[in-house]
């Protein structure tokens, strides 16, 4: 069992929950009359728990003509590889299309998993690899090495080559889509959009005192940033 695992999940995990789970993450898509047909459960009880399993961020829904089919979401698909309740390649190879990360090994992805269940506190993201990334930069910050600290050597590189994936994939998001333009009186975010760049946030000092601004941006903070990037405002 991946105990590490658990503090990703977040919720207590019973015998139904993880026969669900299970199902749906094996056979996705499928529709909960489906299960039901499989585990042999009641239909009415498996329509009453798919909807808390749904809130738990566990399952997803998704229409398919009349019917509604659900999807393990990767917090679910988690369940399957901490109980060992599906085969573990089948598991970890739908997280790694899940998280893009097709070109790492099984080893590698168990062990960030892992090492990743080890320094989550509270709620953590999960459904996409640059928020993983955001997560590890501010929950260890420039101390990376030190949140490996507590794994075995091995399985720390093999964790940290995932990790280090995560961070830069991030990085390379914020680059590739974000324009910082900024002096010594104000500091401005613009995202890219449709071949130009959208205003999304600000700190100010024009008018003397620190302001931040994101939806009431001054006209002449505007004027001052389209001035030095030279671009239309959208």
């Amino acid at each position: 069992m991946l105990v590490e695992l658990s503090s990703l999940v977040g919720v207590n995990v019973d015998e139904t929950t993880k026969a669900m789970v299970s199902f749906v993450a094996v056979n996705e898509p499928v529709t909960m009359y489906r299960v039901a047909r499989g585990l042999n459960m009641h239909f009415s009880h498996v329509y009453r728990k798919v909807n808390k399993l749904v809130a738990q961020r566990l399952l997803e829904p998704a229409s398919a003509g009349r019917s509604t089919v659900y999807y393990a979401t990767t917090r679910g698909l988690l369940i399957p590889l901490i109980y060992g309740t599906a085969p573990k390649s089948l598991i970890l190879a739908k997280i790694k299309r899940r998280l893009k990360l097709e070109s790492f090994s099984d080893e590698e992805v168990e062990a960030f998993l892992r090492f990743y269940g080890r320094i989550a506190t509270g709620d953590v993201p999960l459904e996409g690899l640059e928020l993983m990334g955001a997560y590890l930069a501010t929950r260890c910050g420039n101390r990376l090495e030190n949140c490996f600290s507590q794994m075995e050597r091995g399985v720390a590189v093999l964790a940290s080559r995932v990790a280090a994936y995560a961070v830069i994939s991030l990085v390379r998001k914020i680059f590739d889509e974000v324009l910082v333009v900024r002096d010594e009186n104000y500091t401005a975010v613009l995202f890219k959009k449709d071949g130009g760049y959208r205003f999304f946030a600000a700190h100010c000092k024009m008018c003397g005192q620190d302001r931040y601004c994101s939806l009431d941006l001054c006209p002449k903070l505007m004027e001052k940033i389209f001035e030095k990037i030279k671009l239309r405002p959208q």
